[in-house]
């Protein structure tokens, strides 16, 4: 059984000052939050893992190390705002174009800075250049927000996380889902690297371009792994 399944069937505590039908949809809010961590986490892992030996990595590797593992941690966090924010909308009966993409997007900014303030204690520079990221960053809400919005009120109707995924996407229709989130993802990363100033570090463009080259690869093979664990009978027949 993979990891997801676990997470899907995992209890959470109640929220405070509820009714029972919000803390039922908050609750699934933010098991995809964990589920979304989990997904975050071990593509940053891999894509770190599969550097590591790269020419163009080899001499600034553990600062840039330190850098890739600073920035997941503010991904995961802009995830949990559009999660929680999605599920705010579904539970005020609006439709999903009532998401506040530029809402959670200047919350996304907050999250950069304190991004900035850690990442200051390393020896680099960061420029960040919004005028690149801001699109790509905006189009990832979009995606995010949707895939979760149409979840929840699947899993809210069904009661059952796997076939609540089922019901929502075929088995390609999942895979693409979650290969343009990570790709998005990947975009938003390259555009940061291109800003970053290491230290022995003579090509940022060729690092960029062996970065994504990289993310790109490591999302396909994570998403193709995920959605077989989302359609793998062994698994999901129990439930």
């Amino acid at each position: 059984m993979g990891p997801l399944y676990f997470l899907a069937v995992m209890e959470v505590q109640a929220l405070p000052n509820r009714t029972l039908e919000e803390k039922r949809v908050m609750n699934m809010a933010r098991l995809l939050c964990r589920m979304d961590e989990y997904v975050m986490r071990e593509f940053s892992h891999r894509t770190t893992k599969a550097l590591e030996t790269h020419t163009l990595f080899r001499i600034s590797f553990l600062l840039f190390r330190s850098l890739l593992e600073h920035n997941v941690q503010k991904e995961i966090a802009k995830d949990e705002l559009v999660i929680c924010h999605t599920a705010e909308v579904l539970l005020a009966d609006k439709p999903v174009e009532a998401v506040d993409r530029q809402t959670l997007y200047q919350k996304s900014l907050e999250i950069d800075t304190a991004f900035l303030r850690r990442a200051a204690l390393l020896p680099i520079r960061i420029n960040i250049p919004y005028e690149a990221i801001e699109p790509v960053r905006k189009r990832r809400i979009d995606s995010l927000s949707l895939a979760t919005y149409h979840l929840l009120e699947r899993w809210h109707s069904d009661g059952r996380f796997h076939s609540a995924v089922k019901a929502q996407y075929s088995n390609p229709e999942l895979c693409q889902r979650i290969t343009e989130i990570l790709h998005l993802y990947s975009l938003e990363t390259q555009i940061l690297s291109r800003a970053v100033r290491l230290p022995l570090l003579s090509s940022r463009d060729k690092l960029a371009a062996q970065l994504l080259e990289t993310m790109e690869r490591v999302g396909t093979d994570l998403a193709h792994e995920l959605t077989t664990q989302i359609y793998d009978e062994k698994v999901t027949k129990i439930r």
